[in-house]
């Protein structure tokens, strides 16, 4: 049976020590953010504070502070929501913005989709990460594994292994182990193996 292109971000699987998954309420999104949010999209701070924003594709831009989980704003008029979409360019009460749930923790195993074909010999690269339009309908990302831009230089996602379920295999559309590599809090970058 052939993988399905059904791309849905990056989502947690397991702790690289074995540790919790554990997600952090000390990020925010800007009111009037005019790019949306999904969960599972890559994520990474604007600058100083604590705002975040898509992460761009490549080394050499913004590092990932993350994977982004969801958040929780008032609107215009008052009322609360917890939504794992952020809206393009929700408006929030008396401008105060977000609180974004974020999974931050450089540690965490991600299983991801690769935007094409995949092969063995992939296990052990980098590759980049394409962000696309989230899926209102589920909210979740459509980002997926940027299969064309795997290589043995440093890039946002560090291929660690095939995701072992029973649907799943090296091909078009494959599932992975991933951890961000070109981390925030990373302080030496992930290494080519």
């Amino acid at each position: 049976m052939a993988n399905p292109n059904a791309p849905y971000g990056l989502k947690p699987v397991r702790h690289l020590q074995g540790g919790t998954i554990r997600m952090s309420e000390g990020f925010t999104i800007a009111n009037a953010y005019a790019t949306a949010l999904a969960v599972g999209d890559l994520v990474a701070k604007t600058g100083t504070g604590t705002d975040i924003q898509v992460a761009v594709n490549g080394v050499g831009g913004v590092k990932a502070i993350g994977v982004f989980a969801g958040c929780k704003y008032r609107d215009t008029l008052g009322n609360i929501y917890y939504r794992s979409i952020w809206p393009a360019a929700q408006a929030t009460f008396n401008s105060e913005g977000a609180t974004a749930f974020v999974y931050d923790d450089p540690e965490i195993v991600y299983k991801v989709r690769a935007s094409a074909g995949l092969v063995a010999a992939d296990i052990g690269q980098f590759a980049g990460y394409t962000v696309g339009s989230p899926n209102t309908a589920l909210g979740v990302s459509q980002g997926k594994l940027d299969s064309a831009d795997i290589t043995g230089t440093l890039d946002n996602l560090k291929i660690i292994n095939l995701l072992r379920t029973s649907n799943n295999d090296y091909g078009s559309f494959a599932e992975v182990e991933v951890l961000l590599a070109w981390h925030e809090y990373n302080f030496q970058n992930i290494a080519a193996s």
